[in-house]
C-alpha cells in the first residue's frame, strides 16, 4: 500500500484496516426488473404494496442492489435484492430532527430499506408499471429524477479506513485534516487529504468505509458498518444537496443474517 509520507508512521495500523468493497458505476439504460439500478421501476411482486412513510405518504424508489450480480463481500448475503426508498421532502427522507446518531438516523419514518432474499425472474409475476405516485423531480425534494433509470455495475476493490471515518482519528491520534494542515505548512503541493482519498476510495460503493463532506455521525463505539454509499454524480443525475454524499449503515450482525430492519440513513453536503 503506497501511503503518503506523512502517514508512514501509521502504516501498520492502517494496513490492518484494509477491507474489500464493491465500487459501483452506472450507465443510463433500460434495466430488467430484478437488475441492480438507480431509478426506474423497482422490483415488486404482483399483489404486494409499495412502501409508504409512517404517515402514509408514498415513498420514492432510489436504488436496488441485486447482490448476486456483484463480487461477494464478507459478511454480506450472497444473494437477494436490497432496495432503498426515500421521501420527497427537504431532508430526502432522512431524520435530522434528532441527535444525528445511528439510533436517530435509523428512525425509518420517511425511508425504507427492503430485502428480498429470493428473487423471482418471471415478469408475469412482477409489477412492471411505474409507481402511481411520481414526484416532481424539479421540486428539490429528491436527489434524483426517479423516472430516469441507470443500470449499476460493480467492481471489487479494497482500501484502508477512509480519512472521514471516525476510526481514523482513533487509530492515528489526529484527524487527516490536522495531518494535512501540517503537510501544507511543509510545502507539499498535493494535499494529503486528496492523496489519501484516492488510496482509500470514494464514490458509489457497496461495503467498505464511508466518505462524508462533513463528519461521521457515528460514535466511536457504534458498530454500524457501511452498507451502501451514493455520491453526487452528474453522469447519474444524482445530487445530494450541495454536492453531498449519502450513506446507509447497518449493524454487522444484522447484515450477516439478512436483517435490514435497522438500517440508518444519513447524508450531508458542503
Amino acid at each position: 500500500m503506497r501511503l503518503p509520507r506523512a502517514l508512514s508512521p501509521y502504516r501498520g495500523v492502517l494496513e490492518a484496516t484494509v477491507r474489500p468493497s464493491v465500487r459501483l458505476s452506472g450507465v443510463r439504460a433500460p434495466a430488467r426488473p430484478w437488475s441492480s439500478k438507480l431509478g426506474g421501476v423497482p422490483y415488486r411482486l404482483l399483489g404486494t404494496d409499495a412502501p409508504l412513510s409512517r404517515d402514509g405518504h408514498p415513498l420514492t424508489f432510489l436504488a436496488q442492489l441485486n447482490l448476486a450480480e456483484f463480487p461477494a463481500l464478507p459478511g454480506f448475503p450472497a444473494q437477494g435484492i436490497v432496495q432503498f426508498f426515500i421521501r420527497d421532502d427537504d431532508y430526502y427522507g432522512a431524520n435530522f430532527e434528532g441527535s444525528l446518531d445511528a439510533t436517530s438516523l435509523g428512525d425509518a419514518a420517511n425511508f425504507r430499506v427492503l430485502y428480498h432474499p429470493e428473487v423471482v425472474q418471471d415478469t408475469a409475476r412482477l409489477e412492471l408499471a411505474a409507481p402511481a405516485y411520481q414526484p416532481d423531480p424539479d421540486g428539490n425534494g429528491l436527489p434524483h429524477d426517479p423516472a430516469q433509470e441507470f443500470v449499476l455495475r460493480g467492481e471489487l476493490m479494497s482500501g484502508p479506513v477512509t480519512g472521514d471515518d471516525r476510526l481514523f482519528e482513533h487509530l492515528v491520534g489526529q484527524s487527516l485534516w490536522q495531518l494535512g494542515g501540517e503537510m501544507e505548512e511543509d510545502g507539499e503541493a498535493d494535499p494529503l487529504t486528496d492523496r489519501y482519498a484516492r488510496l482509500a476510495g470514494a464514490g458509489h460503493k457497496l461495503g467498505g468505509y464511508p466518505n462524508f463532506t462533513q463528519q461521521d455521525p457515528r460514535r466511536p463505539e457504534d458498530p454500524h458498518v457501511l452498507l451502501f454509499q451514493l455520491d453526487s454524480d452528474d453522469d447519474l443525475d444524482m445530487m445530494w444537496g450541495d454536492v453531498g454524499i449519502a450513506n446507509f449503515f447497518i449493524p454487522p450482525d444484522d447484515l450477516a443474517r439478512g436483517d435490514f430492519s435497522r438500517v440508518a440513513y444519513h447524508w450531508d453536503c458542503c
